[in-house]
């Protein structure tokens, strides 16, 4: 009737005896265990080598569990695992002599293995508390002491630890513990057991500490104890006094700020928040932050978190990105955030946000740029300087014309651009101008002409507007600059040009494409006896006959309409009408002078009379004879054209050549810029009247385009006095009786 469960075994680990404490122990019967193997009473780890144990005892004789005790588990019917306190003995058999048996005495150790596991539970949370812990006698000697405390007090466990816990007090605490414990003992009224103290404690360097403490009571073996629990009160009241600045930092931050929690949720919403996106701290607090986002933005946001909470990966945090943002009314605009994040250890983390609203800022750099971009790609010269001289931009074009780079320049004095003369008195210029704010209209806002210094030292006629411009509390002057070194080039050009045509010795008459008369030259005056004056801007059909003047503006129509060409680049018989109403024949050569585009700009005519030229030619080119046979002669009607008199005919292709040259060919002729006009002069097939038939068909029948007036030459000039030289005919307009000289063809 042994209450201590008791198995016995054979020398094959067969139960042979299960006292009636172990079938209630281990939930077997007698009858389910006798003859079973003792391993099915123990841990499957056990178990398997539970055979070969006892096979080496036997072969050996040395004993490793016999005649001692040891604490191993044990398993119940249920499967429950328990710890156990086993002894093994060796006995005799009571059958047979020559065999040993073995029996085990089983003491459960469940509930002494779980007060240990308590007690080393409590130890370990004890020391892992942030809180210092000290327990003590109802006499104030120490039992324990946690490593906060260490660390608190600066002692080591083991020495405190039997000692009176006043060690850990001011003096003028210290002195008077020893009575509040034995008054305590005495009367039991409590006066710090139960309640949160602030008390003076004092380290091992002798400084002192500020300590909340809480004390608790509680009875060990009949015996009073008292633990309390110790924080730092100077580092709460630190974190406290931080909390508080950085709350006011916040509050009074002029920048906006957000933060949030792991859920997404706003948990701080400063003022310049609420100004910012229009919502009160109220109405926001605790809201999902993509409240503040465009919905295409927001219905992402939550993902994104999610991803770094899964992945740790971090994408904006520590980066300042540019994204839009969401007010209260729904206005969006462009912010810059910069994203932190706020972790400590055991908590989650929160993410604070600091915005900028940059609409202004990213608008004024988008001008920039534009800016740059605009002075870059400026066809004229600009160029901007500081109060004191200082060049602060250059563009390409400046750069072209001064042939300085840019990076030549840039912070020089402007002066290095000017005649000496005018540089050395440019700074005074400058400082008078700024320390007086007299404006002299003579410079500012007006243009005038100067002459520059090229970075080799030649120097260059300019045309030159200053403005000043305040930006940003600053004053600028700025610059702008044309070139006039091709504009004296064109004036020039244009004063030949005029003289060419006033002298030439044919008629001159240039139309717009509206038919009014632009150039009337003296031949011209003279020839039909109208002053320039009363032409100029008429319609040029006042120099014809009105059977074609009616119809001369419906030709010229058709021929802007369709390009087919009837008059242009061909030579012409023409009837033409004197102011008087004279009329007589003449020939005209009609070319068209293009603008820069390539569309038509105007018509130019030069016009000779027949009778004078043929007298001045000797009758070698008589008018009828400039045609091989009738065939060649074809009538405007049939082209579809009205005549412009009845013997009107002109040339194509099937023309043979004639062995003498065209009357109408001179170098004035076949440079129509040279005139003054300025554009290039389209030729299709203008020189089959002087190329041999044997050579037209290598004649390009594409058009011929003359390139933009060329400047007037020497070469140019003597070309004029060797023609006049050799051209020395009775002209309508003149008095020289004179026959021209015969030339060879070109």
């Amino acid at each position: 009737g042994s209450a201590v469960p008791m198995v016995g075994i054979d020398p094959k680990g067969r139960i042979i005896t299960f006292s009636p404490a172990a079938q209630v122990f281990f939930q077997y019967s007698r009858e389910e265990i006798i003859g079973k193997n003792v391993k099915l009473l123990m841990t499957s780890a056990v178990a398997k080598k539970h055979d070969q144990y006892l096979l080496n005892y036997l072969k050996t004789g040395k004993k490793a569990v016999l005649d001692s005790t040891r604490l191993v588990q044990a398993k119940k019917r249920s499967g429950m695992v328990v710890p156990v306190s086993l002894t093994v003995r060796e006995v005799p058999s009571k059958t047979m002599s020559s065999q040993t048996n073995y029996i085990g005495y089983i003491v459960d150790q469940s509930k002494e293995h779980a007060e240990d596991l308590a007690l080393c539970t409590a130890n370990a949370v004890r020391d892992l508390l942030p809180a210092a812990i000290i327990t003590i006698t109802s006499y104030g000697i120490v039992r324990e002491f946690s490593r906060a405390a260490e660390a608190f007090f600066g002692y080591a466990r083991e020495e405190v630890i039997g000692h009176n816990v006043k060690m850990l007090m001011p003096a003028e605490i210290s002195v008077q513990h020893d009575a509040y414990l034995e008054n305590y003992r005495q009367t039991l009224v409590r006066h710090v057991v139960g309640s949160r103290r602030n008390v003076k404690g004092m380290h091992r360097d002798g400084s002192a500490l500020n300590i909340d403490l809480q004390v608790s009571e509680f009875i060990v073996n009949r015996q009073r104890m008292f633990v309390g629990f110790l924080n730092n009160r100077q580092e709460r009241l630190d974190l406290q006094q931080a909390n508080s600045i950085t709350s006011a930092m916040i509050s009074l931050s002029l920048l906006p700020m957000v933060a949030i929690n792991s859920r997404k949720l706003i948990t701080r919403f400063n003022p310049a928040a609420e100004e910012e996106f229009g919502y009160s701290a109220s109405e926001i607090l605790g809201q999902n932050v993509k409240i503040l986002m465009p919905d295409r933005i927001g219905r992402m946001h939550d993902s994104y978190i999610d991803r770094y909470h899964n992945t740790g990966v971090p994408r904006i945090l520590n980066v300042t990105i540019e994204v839009m943002a969401r007010r209260k009314n729904g206005e969006e605009f462009c912010s810059e955030i910069t994203v932190r994040e706020i972790s400590k250890t055991g908590h989650s983390p929160y993410f604070v946000a600091y915005v900028r609203d940059i609409t202004v800022e990213k608008s004024n750099r988008s001008t920039k740029i534009l800016s740059n971009a605009i002075s870059t790609l400026m066809p004229d010269p600009f160029i901007a300087i500081k109060p004191d001289g200082g060049i602060v931009m250059f563009t390409q074009a400046a750069a072209r014309l001064f042939q300085y780079h840019p990076t030549e320049v840039l912070g020089r004095n402007v002066n290095m651009l000017m005649q000496d003369d005018l540089a050395s008195q440019h700074d005074s210029f400058l400082k008078r101008y700024m320390d007086t704010a007299t404006v002299d209209h003579r410079i500012l806002d007006v243009s005038r002409k100067v002459i520059g210094k090229k970075k080799n030292g030649d120097p260059v006629e300019l045309e030159l507007r200053i403005i000043e411009k305040v930006f940003e509390g600053k004053s600028y002057l700025l610059g702008y600059v044309r070139d006039c070194t091709q504009d004296l080039d064109l004036a020039l050009q244009g004063e030949v040009g005029e003289l060419l045509v006033e002298t030439n010795p044919d008629a001159i008459i240039v139309i717009s494409m509206q038919c009014k008369i632009l150039k009337f030259n003296a031949i011209a005056e003279k020839l039909f006896h109208f002053d320039r004056e009363h032409v100029l801007g008429r319609n040029v059909k006042v120099l014809m006959p009105d059977g074609i003047a009616r119809r001369h503006d419906q030709f010229v129509s058709n021929y802007l309409r369709t390009g087919i060409k009837r008059v242009i680049d061909s030579v012409r018989e023409v009837t033409a009408e004197k102011k008087n109403g004279e009329t007589f024949q003449a020939q005209l050569s009609v070319r068209r002078v293009d603008d820069e585009t390539g569309n038509p700009h105007v018509f130019i005519g030069f016009l000779r009379e027949i009778d004078s030229t043929n007298a001045a030619l000797g009758g070698v080119i008589p008018t009828a004879e400039r045609y091989q046979d009738d065939d060649d002669i074809h009538d405007h009607h049939d082209a579809g054209q009205p005549p412009y008199h009845s013997h009107n005919h002109y040339m194509d292709d099937r023309h043979q050549y004639a062995e003498v040259e065209d009357p109408l060919h001179d170098p004035l002729r076949d440079n129509v810029s040279d005139i003054g006009l300025g554009h290039s002069v389209s030729y299709p097939g203008s020189d089959m009247m002087r190329t041999p038939p044997e050579q037209r068909s290598q004649a390009p029948s594409s058009q011929h385009t003359r390139s933009v007036a060329p400047a007037f030459t020497s070469d140019t000039v003597e070309s004029l006095n060797e023609y006049e030289r050799e051209n020395q005919y009775h002209h309508p307009t003149g008095t020289d009786q004179h026959q021209p000289q015969s030339r060879q063809k070109n």
